[in-house]
């Protein structure tokens, strides 16, 4: 089993006691550093595709995934990586502060890995959620829209999948084209099949 150390600080300059809870959450296994990806600040979140490393590096079964950088792409990559079904962690650390020669001198001592987790009351649960949501929405998108079976599921499964990596216009930009109706309805029945 592998540690793979995403972000920009790599496993060769860490304290003796991050390696060793890196290694124990593998069971003794390797860790491989991979850089954090830049992201620009004037990056929007349409733009993170290019730097998806999670989708073309290939990430072996059994692994633990450290990924610590940008915020908002953090929770993009997490949520991503979470779906698939990977554990994925963050390290915690004390900071301790000391005065040198009138100035404040910051230092990060590492303590422990914590485990990201979706939230309980999140849309993204589970596969048995999320197939009763995606029953709920098809039956509403039949009886309102009158369409057939086949393309209203494949609609669906469109919309959902934007939903739960996160490209929530996309998801409302799929039911405008597939539905045919404005921008602003296209947003109503992207709301209501969430409330479903």
């Amino acid at each position: 089993m592998l540690f793979i150390n995403v972000s920009n600080h790599p496993s060769h300059l860490w304290e003796e006691d991050q390696v060793k809870a890196a290694r124990e959450l593998v069971s003794g296994g390797g860790i491989v550093d991979v850089p954090f990806p830049r992201i620009p600040p004037t990056a929007t979140e349409f733009e993170w595709g290019t730097y998806e490393w999670e989708r073309t590096l290939p990430l072996p079964s059994a692994c633990v995934i450290h990924l610590m950088g940008e915020a908002g792409y953090s929770f993009h990559a997490v949520t991503a990586l979470l779906k698939r079904g990977y554990r994925v962690v963050h390290s915690t650390t004390e900071r301790i502060v000391e005065e040198k020669e009138g100035k404040k001198v910051s230092q990060f001592r590492f303590v422990r890995f914590r485990d990201y987790k979706i939230p309980a009351h999140s849309s993204l649960i589970g596969e048995s959620a999320g197939k009763i949501r995606a029953v709920s929405a098809i039956k509403f998108l039949v009886d309102e829209f009158d369409l057939g079976l086949k393309e209203t599921k494949e609609l669906v499964d469109v919309v959902i999948e934007h939903h739960l990596e996160g490209y929530r216009l996309r998801a409302i930009q799929a039911l405008r084209r597939g539905l045919g109706v404005s921008i602003i309805k296209a947003k109503e029945v992207y709301d209501k099949i969430l409330d479903l």
